[in-house]
C-alpha cells in the first residue's frame, strides 16, 4: 500500500502539510525511542541541530505550539522539563524536520471557510498520520466582561503567572461565562496563550503610562496614577487574535526594551516645549 499523498495547496483542505514519505511513517517509533532516552542528551542533540541549520526557537514554536519561553527555559535550563503531551509535539517536530529538511518550516496557512474560527497550532495527536500540523487563522476574539473582571483580580496580585497559573486563570474564566447545557466554541473559549497575551498587554500598557506620567509631572501636571487603569478600558484586551501572540512571544516580554509609551512621552514633551 502506497503512503499517503498531501497536497498543499489543495483549496478545499484545512491542513497545510506535506508528502508523507515512508521514513515518515515510523516517525511515533522514533518519539517513543527519543521519550525513553535521556532528556538531557537530547537536549544537546536539539541545540546543535537548531545552530546547525540556523532554525530560531520562534519558527519551532509557531510550528509546534508550544510557547517560545517554554521552549527556551527547557533547552537552556538544567532540570527544566516540558510537559509528556508537548515534548512528544517537539520531538515529532525534530524527527519530521530531520526526515524532511525545511519541509515543516515552509507551512503557511492554508485558504479555509470563512466560518472556521481563530488561529491555531495544534501538533497532531499521536493517533494521527504523521507529518501533519494545522494552521488556521481567522476572527478576532473579543473579552468578555466578566473575564476582565476575573483577569484585574488576578493581575493585582500577580503581573507575571506561570504556565500553570495561566491555566487556571483561563478555567476560572471559562467557568463564569459557561452557559449551562452549552458547549463552549473555540472562538469563545479563554486559553493560556490568551491570557498570557491579556497579561503582557496589561504590563505593557502599566509601563506606557508610567513613561508619560512622568513627563508630564516633570512639567507640573498632575496626572492619575498609571496602574489606575483597567485592561478593559482602553487597552488594546478586549479584541485579541491569537496570531498577535507571535508579537509578544517573540519578544519575549519586551518591556525592558525601548517601548511605545517611551516614544509617545516624547512626543508629549516635545509639543510641550513648542
Amino acid at each position: 500500500m502506497s503512503p499517503t499523498r498531501y497536497h498543499a495547496n489543495s483549496m478545499g483542505q484545512r491542513s497545510y502539510s506535506f508528502e508523507a514519505s515512508e521514513e515518515d511513517l515510523d516517525v511515533d517509533d522514533k518519539v517513543e525511542e527519543l521519550m525513553r532516552r535521556d532528556s538531557s542528551v537530547i537536549k544537546e542533540e536539539i541545540k546543535a541541530f537548531l545552530a546547525n541549520r540556523r532554525i530560531s526557537q520562534a519558527v519551532v514554536a509557531q510550528v509546534t505550539g508550544i510557547s517560545q519561553s517554554r521552549i527556551s527555559h527547557w533547552l537552556l535550563q538544567q532540570g527544566s522539563d516540558l510537559s509528556e503531551q508537548k515534548k512528544r509535539a517537539f520531538y515529532r517536530w525534530y524527527q519530521l524536520e530531520k526526515t524532511n529538511p525545511g519541509a515543516t518550516l515552509s507551512m503557511r496557512p492554508a485558504p479555509i471557510p470563512i466560518e472556521d474560527p481563530e488561529w491555531r497550532q495544534t501538533p497532531p495527536p499521536v493517533s494521527a498520520t504523521s507529518g501533519t500540523f494545522r494552521l488556521r487563522r481567522g476572527s478576532r476574539f473579543t473579552w468578555r466582561k466578566e473575564c476582565l473582571a476575573v483577569m484585574e483580580s488576578y493581575f493585582n496580585e500577580n503581573q507575571y503567572p506561570d504556565e500553570a497559573k495561566r491555566e487556571e486563570i483561563a478555567n476560572a474564566c471559562n467557568a463564569v461565562i459557561q452557559k449551562p447545557g452549552k458547549k463552549l466554541s473555540d472562538l469563545e473559549r479563554v486559553t493560556s496563550l490568551k491570557v498570557y497575551n491579556w497579561f503582557a498587554n496589561r504590563r505593557k500598557e502599566i509601563k506606557r503610562r508610567a513613561n508619560i506620567a512622568a513627563i508630564l509631572e516633570s512639567h507640573g501636571i498632575d496626572v492619575q496614577s498609571p496602574g489606575g487603569h483597567s485592561n478593559s478600558d482602553d487597552v488594546d484586551g478586549n479584541d485579541y487574535s491569537e496570531q498577535d501572540t507571535w508579537q509578544v512571544r517573540n519578544g519575549e516580554e519586551e518591556e525592558g526594551r525601548s517601548s511605545e509609551g517611551g516614544r509617545e512621552a516624547e512626543k508629549v514633551e516635545e509639543e510641550r516645549r513648542i
